[in-house]
């Protein structure tokens, strides 16, 4: 596409033929459509930006917008960008499909660093793996795959608004989900600690009271014993 470029006298920037290199899927003669496509609507100059636009393709912004509010667990700014994408008339499936592709780049950057995205302008490798360094490769991993399970039920349903929402925000709930599911797994361990006698003693200060400290009962009891009788050492009264 540089070479063509070149020949043809067009100026297009590297993030523009990133673009039209994945629009045709390794193909070359589908790259090349997608390339005539775009001189057709931008011009002989082709901006990235504009050209995502032209073509009707969801800006890399908006994905990056998506796992930020994953990793800060914002569902309303989630909401928010959902009602962003359906206004602008996105198709919601090739949203999952981009999406997808997002996780798969952080997850690639997370593994192997920022350099390993060749399909990626270097300018964004950077940005990649910086973005990456907020999640954990576990965390990445379900991520992806919600993304792929979600992009397969969304041809089938009848309210794709719906399950891009619900999907989004189970994503942006993902680590309160894992919190709790820690949570349980500690409490199941300790269940079974207990059920093989193997829990161990209690410790000052988690509110057992020690061996040989006594009961408040037998000091309640043993204070009374050496109490003298209520009647002794009072005066009679006149």
């Amino acid at each position: 596409l540089r070479e063509v470029c070149e020949v043809e006298g067009v100026e297009a920037d590297e993030e523009s033929l990133m673009l039209l290199a994945r629009k045709g899927n390794g193909a070359l003669r589908d790259a090349l459509s997608a390339f005539d496509q775009a001189l057709s609507l931008c011009g002989s100059t082709l901006e990235y930006g504009e050209l995502t636009q032209a073509l009707g393709v969801v800006d890399q912004d908006l994905f990056f917008k998506l796992t930020d509010h994953v990793a800060a667990q914002n569902t309303a700014g989630m909401l928010k960008l959902v009602r962003h994408v359906v206004r602008s008339g996105y198709d919601l499936q090739e949203v999952l499909v981009g999406l997808a592709e997002h996780l798969r780049n952080l997850l690639m950057a997370h593994s192997l660093g920022g350099d390993a995205l060749e399909e990626v302008a270097a300018s964004t490798r950077t940005r990649y793996a910086d973005e990456a360094d907020r999640f954990d490769e576990a965390d990445l991993l379900r991520l992806l795959t919600m993304a792929g399970e979600a992009e397969d039920d969304i041809k089938q349903s009848p309210q794709p608004r719906l399950k891009l929402e619900t999907v989004l925000l189970k994503m942006a709930q993902l680590r309160r989900a894992a919190d709790l599911r820690e949570v349980l797994e500690k409490i199941d361990r300790l269940e079974q600690m207990a059920d093989e006698g193997e829990l161990p003693n209690a410790v000052p200060g988690d509110g057992t009271a020690p061996e040989d400290a006594p009961s408040s009962a037998s000091e309640t009891d043993s204070s009374r014993n050496r109490s003298p009788d209520a009647s002794e050492g009072c005066p009679e009264s006149e």
